[in-house]
């Protein structure tokens, strides 16, 4: 899901400062992911470790569109669905020189210093960056944890 509504009221506020004080410094960015269910956190957990028909029957399972070999690579790092309870959310940094939607993110990709400067907008506002814990996680943010 990538509806913010769906966030706690705090989170969501957390997160459209961050959106507004980002594009102040010229760095946009799409939110992702925001809540999940426990079928579509395992369903994603999948990708990468299993195979695709195996990744689709969960995908199906969670209502999530089906993928193709291609696209079955690790998307996330646990079985822990910290996504849950509306606290948590992840963005994808919008660099018109290297985002290409049909392209896999790799996590090189993901090392700009531009999430490390959206980490330093996020945490007066409550939010930790996911990277602190994970050097994979640079999209990651949760609110207050």
């Amino acid at each position: 899901m990538r509806n913010i509504e769906l966030l706690q009221p705090n989170v969501q506020s957390a997160l459209k400062t961050l959106k507004s004080r980002a594009a102040k410094k010229k760095i946009k960015f799409v939110v992702t992911s925001t809540v999940r269910t426990d079928a579509e956190q395992t369903a994603l957990w999948a990708m990468g470790r299993r195979p695709v028909d195996i990744v689709n029957a969960l995908r199906s399972e969670a209502h999530m569109h089906g993928i193709d070999s291609q696209r079955n690579q690790v998307v996330t790092w646990s079985l822990d669905n910290s996504h849950a309870d509306g606290t948590c959310f992840d963005v994808f940094i919008i660099n018109p020189y290297t985002m290409d939607w049909d392209e896999k993110v790799e996590p090189a990709m993901l090392q700009s210093s531009e999430y490390a400067e959206l980490a330093r907008i996020a945490l007066p506002l409550g939010l930790v960056w996911g990277a602190m814990s994970n050097p994979l996680n640079r999209g990651h943010f949760s609110y207050g944890s």
